[in-house]
């Protein structure tokens, strides 16, 4: 399971974003996505994560199975009058919970506030919102900032646009670092999302340089696989070295 990020808004205003249903976390049909694998090192996904999710009849997240080959999680999705309960176990037969995350829904339809409890500990987070219904950050924590509809910092990396249009998905390593979980982000329920997908980022804070990149195939107007490169450089040696990472996405058709 993706640990809080270091990755759908749903309002007729942002319809040119996703759609115009008023329920945030319903997504059309052609947007859902069955599969997203992603790997390191190799095209071929030698080394592979994942993760396949299942939907109920409004569009929304009801599971997603992990499985990287090694471990496996399952997430189960149940959404109450307001709230928003997120139950993780090793398996879907399991009855051990590794981890529960209760989400209160605001006046907007946007989460205000998780309380995630795991075997050793509670913690509450309160998140907030700018007036046009992006993603400011957290309370008393890291801020989020966005210029014309598309976000710039998660206060962890800075972020580069591309022209490719925001369909339903987000790459995993391009969610941000303060959003605690990647289906409800997709979703909407974390606010408005960038109109475009993210052409890059950079890490604010990192003992190398690190830059990364985002080159995406295509099939119509949904993204298809995405190459990402890691380009770092050692601030003390000077040494320069690239790296790559796939992945693909399976949609619902």
């Amino acid at each position: 399971m993706k640990p809080i990020s270091l990755f759908f808004a749903l309002l007729c205003s942002a319809a040119a974003l996703i759609s115009c249903e008023k329920e945030p976390g319903g997504l059309p049909k052609k947007q859902l996505v069955s599969v997203y694998e992603y790997g390191s090192k190799t095209e071929g996904f030698a080394s592979c994560t994942r993760e396949t999710y299942s939907y109920d009849n409004k569009g929304r997240v009801t599971v997603v199975a992990y499985d990287d080959g090694k471990t496996q999680s399952y997430a189960a999705y149940t959404y109450g009058n307001g709230s928003i309960t997120v139950t993780v176990r090793p398996s879907k037969d399991s009855p051990l919970v590794t981890r529960a995350d209760r989400y209160t829904l605001g006046a907007s339809g946007f989460i205000s506030t998780l309380e995630r409890t795991n075997e050793s500990s509670t913690t509450v987070i309160e998140y907030i919102y700018d007036a046009d219904g992006h993603l400011a950050g957290i309370k008393d924590g890291m801020k989020v900032t966005w210029e014309n509809g598309e976000i710039t910092s998660d206060g962890w990396n800075t972020f580069t646009v591309s022209d490719v249009p925001f369909h339903g998905f987000v790459p995993y390593n391009a969610i941000p670092y303060v959003v605690s979980d990647d289906a409800l982000y997709r979703q909407g329920f974390f606010g408005k999302v960038s109109a475009h997908l993210p052409a890059g980022l950079t890490p604010v804070l990192s003992l190398s340089q690190e830059q990364r990149t985002f080159t995406y195939s295509l099939e119509g107007d949904r993204v298809h696989a995405v190459k990402e490169t890691i380009h770092t450089r050692d601030i003390i040696t000077g040494q320069e070295k690239t790296a790559y990472s796939y992945s693909r996405v399976t949609w619902v058709e």
